[in-house]
């Protein structure tokens, strides 16, 4: 069997490193999310659409890192204190995570189902004016326009 270049303590310390820059990355996220939530809250669209395309960059890095993680993973022993802290905080920080996005989530529905509201009652008044209007440029038929 052909002798890994690195030895596990190695190894352990470069998936420490990697779940260390995850880490850093989920609080981003979450700062993002909690920015995001404030956002829509305002109605700021701008800054939902910004704050958006900046969480789906985080999450393709974080796709990165996970693919790192997935291919040193396989030398590893599994192990190190370092590691099952960091893993305990990514865990929190995204659950931390989930919460937010649920909350944005459901202010994003409401948001929406109230501007849904407001678009059927702006329909229903255009059509409304526009059966007055219709009328108005009809010519009445009670008068005689030969004369």
């Amino acid at each position: 069997m052909p002798e890994h270049p690195l030895n596990n303590k190695d190894v352990q310390v470069d998936i420490n490193n990697v779940l260390g820059r995850k880490l850093t990355f989920y609080a981003d996220f979450l700062s993002a999310t909690l920015q995001l939530k404030n956002a829509f809250e305002a109605e700021d669209m701008g800054r939902v659409e910004e704050l958006t395309m900046q969480r789906e960059d985080m999450i393709r890095f974080v796709n990165g890192l996970d693919h790192e993680v997935n291919k040193t993973n396989r030398d590893d022993d599994g192990g190190g204190k370092e590691r099952a802290v960091i893993t305990n905080a990514l865990n929190k920080t995204l659950q931390k995570i989930i919460e937010a996005n649920k909350d944005c989530h459901s202010i994003a529905i409401l948001k929406c189902n109230l501007a849904k509201g407001d678009l059927q009652t702006i329909s229903k008044q255009d059509k409304v004016m526009s059966g007055y209007a219709n009328n108005t440029l009809g010519i009445p038929k009670f008068l005689d326009v030969r004369t």
